[in-house]
């Protein structure tokens, strides 16, 4: 075993005597690392044998994001995301095939591969059946507390998605790898139907593009996916309400003691980011 604290070596060993068939032999499970990120969850890289995969210890979610991302998965045609190895959707316990490539938060991609990369993505997403309903999971994170104006300005004018497809809904760039032979999409508990574009705003604005810079790259998937722009809502809307979902998420994390420096800059910023009107 690598030197980690007792309590997260037998919480890790908990997890795969959990996820794994009996006869495989978990105590022998090399943990090669904690991996970045992983706000609401702990994730490792572990070694079985020949075989790396990547654990998630389960956090803060509703059972329903858990069985929502679980049936997601075992549906995704191959090249989509990790390989499922094994879930429980009791616990938040996850195990992944490992995939040996960088984030896209570490490499530097065009506009045009990002659009290429959703346009791909969004073709091969199956049907799900329930909503990603942005509205409730704010004004859930924002209960409780005053906020500035121009927070509940954002809130008021939050609409419903005139249409939808599947989406991610947390299209960060900690969730998507880059491998050379197709980039693969993580972190699916969000998953549901939603405007497309609001995958786009997620994603471009999460890698650092403007807005204009963002609406270009909207009429280039709108173009790639044969959608009609007037039957969608503005990329200025689906801005303000990214920030919007930004801000209220961190707040609430921040609230709820997860008191870290990122988590304070993404609540800071997106009220920054957020319009006045």
């Amino acid at each position: 075993m690598s030197a980690v604290q007792p309590e997260t070596l037998d919480a890790v060993l908990r997890a795969l005597r959990q996820l794994l068939p009996p006869g495989q032999h978990s105590e022998e499970a090399l943990i090669e690392g904690p991996l970045a990120g992983g706000y609401s969850h702990a994730n490792f890289r572990v070694r079985l044998g020949h075989k790396r995969y990547a654990l998630r210890l389960g956090g803060p979610a509703t059972r329903d994001d858990r069985e929502g991302e679980v049936d997601l998965l075992r549906r995704l045609p191959p090249g989509v995301g990790a390989e499922l190895i094994a879930a429980d959707t009791a616990t938040g316990n996850l195990l992944t095939a490992w995939i040996d490539a960088p984030l896209l938060a570490e490499t530097r991609a065009s506009d045009s591969a990002l659009v290429r990369y959703l346009v791909t993505l969004h073709d091969a997403l199956p049907p799900v059946s329930r909503a990603h309903d942005l509205a409730a999971r704010i004004s859930a994170w924002l209960s409780g507390r005053r906020h500035a104006p121009v927070v509940m300005n954002a809130f008021a004018r939050l609409q419903p998605p005139r249409i939808t497809v599947t989406a991610h809904n947390d299209l960060n760039p900690w969730n998507v790898l880059c491998p050379v032979t197709g980039w693969r999409t993580l972190d699916w508990e969000w998953v549901g139907t939603n405007d497309p574009l609001f995958d786009l705003v997620t994603l471009a604005a999460g890698t650092g593009r403007d807005a204009a810079a963002i609406a270009t790259m909207a009429r280039s998937y709108l173009r790639l996916r044969g959608l009609d722009a007037a039957r969608l809502a503005p990329v200025e809307s689906l801005l303000r309400a990214f920030w919007l979902r930004e801000y209220a998420w961190a707040d609430d994390a921040l609230r709820r003691g997860l008191d870290r420096e990122e988590i304070v800059r993404q609540r800071d910023n997106a009220l920054a980011c957020l319009p006045d009107s």
